[in-house]
């Protein structure tokens, strides 16, 4: 997430069963490279350091810009021929890092769209490490089943055939489902989810609920770190409301649609769990 990191700091990640340092230059401009230092091999997420411009090694002080290129050694001298760090692609939009693996190390031909933030509240969201795939959130985009069986949604239709165009993916259900306390139901909400996917790692739901004039978007961000687990962050921002109620209302309306977005998210991953967690026992049985 683009908060997690100031200006000259920097963070160790996971990503693709490797480590991955993030770090922001002086000017802001955030760059993903390589853990280990490729001098001796020190880790740079560990007592490195950002100086303007650059990331140094704590070991003896190599200098590496947002490229990877070594620029200078910690007692100046000659930078050696091999002193590079691997770097990946990274987009900041939206409130995230959006860091781009490729086998051959090429970097994306495509980008996600850009959301105006002017009138929305501001980002909140929650994170988990789950045992899954990042190509299971994009096929329940289109399991129109499981959102009625599991998720109780009513009444689940598609607004329009999904559109697949390389890299992306859309589409739009209008349903219903019960709002209930303590047991009770209270009334029937109407929803439209209108889903832009692209690639495996970013998903943008657009809801709308009329009932209480609300409008959000949702973000579901799978990171694989390695070839069983993930990295689950789920995001949202609401539309604020133009009423004097707005500057209290509007944030506690976003914590409530991240709650129920985690809730929904949750119950789908343990139930998944429980599912693999059967077929594994059943497999060592036969």
């Amino acid at each position: 997430m683009s908060d997690e990191i100031p200006p000259e700091g920097l963070l160790t990640r996971t990503f693709m069963g490797q480590e991955v340092v993030v770090f922001r230059t002086g000017s802001g401009r955030a760059c993903a490279v390589e853990a280990y230092c490729p001098h001796l091999g020190a880790h740079l997420g560990y007592g490195g350091k950002v100086n303007e411009e650059v990331i140094q090694c704590p070991f003896h002080g190599f200098q590496y810009d947002g490229m990877g290129a070594c620029v200078r050694t910690g007692y100046d001298s000659p930078v050696p021929p091999n002193a590079k760090l691997r770097t990946w692609p990274l987009c900041e939009q939206n409130g995230f890092l959006l860091t781009y693996h490729h086998i051959n190390c090429e970097a994306p031909a495509w980008t996600v769209l850009a959301v105006d933030t002017d009138g929305w509240t501001q980002l909140v969201y929650k994170t988990f490490t789950l045992r899954d795939h990042p190509q299971e959130t994009t096929e329940n985009s289109l399991d129109v089943g499981h959102f009625a069986y599991f998720h109780n949604y009513r009444d689940v239709r598609a607004f329009k055939e999904f559109e697949a165009e390389g890299p992306y993916l859309s589409t739009t259900y209008p349903v219903k489902r019960a709002l209930r306390m303590l047991g009770m139901q209270l009334t029937e909400l109407d929803f439209t989810f209108d889903t832009q996917i692209y690639g495996l790692g970013y998903s943008m739901v657009n809801v709308s609920v009329p009932h209480f004039r609300m409008v959000a978007h949702l973000w579901v961000l799978p990171t694989s770190t390695d070839e069983e687990r993930l990295t689950l962050r789920l995001a949202v921002r609401v539309k604020k409301w133009a009423s004097p109620l707005g500057e209290i209302v509007n944030p506690l309306m976003a914590r409530f649609m991240l709650a129920g977005l985690s809730k929904d998210a949750g119950e789908a991953k343990a139930e998944q769990a429980s599912a693999r967690s059967s077929a594994a026992i059943l497999f060592v049985i036969l």
